[in-house]
């Protein structure tokens, strides 16, 4: 499996709105997340999730993912090889799921080492029925 399919799987679990993949210097290496979303807060957020996980490793050494929930986001951080998976999803996201997805996908993801082109999210030029909202997308970015 290429690692643009691995990426777009994550959208299959119920709440995920989209994810990415940085590497240990801060370079996006692959994302997958709806198109108003910038590079530089992707950026960002890695920032604070790779301080955040290794603040939780100081105490308990090998753990390897960290979820910061809020209001309206969750966003989980897990270390997979040098790299760093960030998977954005609605409060509802089940931390299992996320986590079973991530051990099934860190094989193909560890092993990237360059940046990825990554094909068009779905919807990012589509608009959706008048009338019909996208819930993944509206409780997450909305």
């Amino acid at each position: 499996m290429k690692a643009h399919e691995v990426m777009a799987l994550f959208r299959d679990v119920p709440g995920v709105a989209g994810s990415c993949l940085m590497d240990a210097g801060g370079t996006l290496l692959i994302r997958d997340v709806p198109p108003g979303v910038a590079d530089d807060l992707l950026l960002s957020v890695g920032r604070r999730g790779r301080a955040a996980l290794s603040a939780v490793q100081l105490p308990m050494p090998g753990s390897d993912q960290v979820v910061l929930r809020f209001e309206r986001l969750t966003i989980f951080n897990t270390q997979v090889g040098d790299n760093l998976l960030i998977v954005l999803g609605d409060p509802t996201t089940q931390t299992s799921v996320v986590r079973t997805a991530t051990r099934v996908s860190a094989p193909v993801l560890s092993a990237i080492r360059e940046p990825q082109h990554m094909t068009q999210y779905p919807g990012a030029t589509a608009h959706p029925a008048p009338g019909r909202r996208s819930r993944r997308r509206d409780e997450v970015w909305g």
